[in-house]
C-alpha cells in the first residue's frame, strides 16, 4: 500500500471519546488522518509506520508539517477511543475480526504478526468491510490501552 501523501478524512463511527496533543519530531510531516505514532527512541510523534518500534496513539485531527522544525517545534492533535475505517493491505479476513491490526504505513494496517520489521500495534478489529477497508477500535490513549 502507499503512505499518505495528503490529507484524508477517514470515515468514524461516533465522536472520538479523546483528543490529545503531542510534539511532534523533527522534519516529520503528519497529514490528517493519519495513523500517529510515538517513536519508542525519543518520545516524539511521527507518521505511523512498520519501520521502527513506536506506541501508536491514534489518527491525526489535524495536518502538522513540521519538515523544517526541530524536535518539539509544533504538536499535532491526535484522535482515540474511536471505531475508523482504515485501509488494509488485503491480508485481513473475516476470521481475524476481533484481532489485531498493526500499522504498515501512516494510512495502512495489516493483520498482527505479519509486519516486519515491527508490530506497532494500531487497535482491535471490529469488522472487515472489504479486501482493502476494515473498521478498527483506537482506544483511548492508544494501543497500550489494549
Amino acid at each position: 500500500m502507499t503512505a499518505l501523501s495528503a490529507d484524508s478524512f477517514p470515515r468514524m463511527a461516533g465522536p472520538a471519546g479523546q483528543r490529545n496533543s503531542y510534539l511532534v519530531e523533527a522534519s516529520e510531516i503528519i497529514y490528517k488522518g493519519a495513523i500517529v505514532g510515538i517513536d519508542g527512541t525519543d518520545g516524539y510523534a511521527q507518521a505511523g509506520d512498520d519501520a521502527a518500534a513506536m506506541a501508536i496513539v491514534g489518527i491525526a485531527d489535524e495536518q502538522c508539517d513540521n519538515s523544517a522544525g526541530a524536535d518539539a517545534a509544533k504538536s499535532v492533535a491526535v484522535l482515540s477511543d474511536v471505531t475508523v475505517r482504515l485501509t488494509q493491505d488485503g491480508n485481513i479476513t473475516q476470521a481475524m475480526v476481533g484481532g489485531l491490526a498493526t500499522c504498515l504505513d501512516d494510512g495502512t494496517v495489516s493483520e498482527a504478526g505479519t509486519t516486519t520489521p515491527s508490530d506497532n500495534i494500531v487497535g482491535r478489529i471490529v469488522a472487515r468491510e472489504s479486501a482493502t477497508a476494515v473498521w478498527v477500535y483506537i482506544p483511548g490513549g492508544g494501543s497500550a490501552g489494549l
